[in-house]
């Protein structure tokens, strides 16, 4: 369910990437970057999918219901939960900011997306049933551990302090490298129109 919960929300929220690379190569994304709104606004908020949104409503009611009338959630755990909830988001945004970096630089985006959805659809599974090597590409290349199971460990009352600093850490740093990356890949751009 935590699988589900963080994957269809950071797809909802940053669906934009998808449609990114026709701007960059048709050249319309310099009329993007006149308006005030931040550099990344389009790219990865500039479209996004109502069935996604029809999906994660009943999905959080049905979440929130099963999980507080059935005695699971204690309030510590559920708050912590929601915390590295919003932290997978960022880790998500950080992602996903890369990838269109990459793609302002080399003008390919599709087969970085398409890693991180197989990467992430390992973490379906608790990742602690992969060899220790495969544990530390999910832990190390692209956080799928901290993106889904961290949280999910929170929710069941398994999971270690370290693991939820490292998780706020990451994040932070992800995000801090992907702004910088971004801001490198915007001084490189040149117009497909110029």
């Amino acid at each position: 369910m935590v699988f589900s919960l963080v994957d269809i929300s950071v797809q909802f929220l940053f669906r934009g990437v998808y449609q990114f690379r026709p701007l960059v190569v048709s050249g319309n994304y310099d009329l993007d970057l006149l308006k005030p709104l931040p550099s990344f606004f389009r790219p990865l908020f500039g479209w996004t999918d109502i069935l996604d949104f029809i999906t994660l409503v009943p999905l959080w009611i049905y979440f929130l219901w099963f999980g507080f009338s059935q005695g699971i959630f204690n309030l510590g755990n559920f708050v912590l939960f929601l915390a590295l909830f919003v932290s997978s988001l960022v880790l998500g945004f950080a992602f996903h900011l890369f990838v269109c970096a990459v793609c302002v630089l080399t003008m390919e985006i599709d087969h970085l997306v398409w890693v991180y959805r197989d990467l992430t659809n390992m973490a379906r599974f608790p990742t602690d049933i992969y060899t220790k090597g495969i544990q530390f590409i999910l832990t190390f290349t692209i956080p799928v551990v901290i993106l889904i199971t961290v949280p999910a460990k929170a929710l069941m009352g398994i999971l270690f302090w370290q693991w939820v600093l490292g998780s706020f850490l990451v994040s932070g740093l992800s995000l801090w490298f992907s702004l910088k990356f971004w801001r490198y890949a915007l001084s490189r751009y040149s117009s497909a129109r110029s």
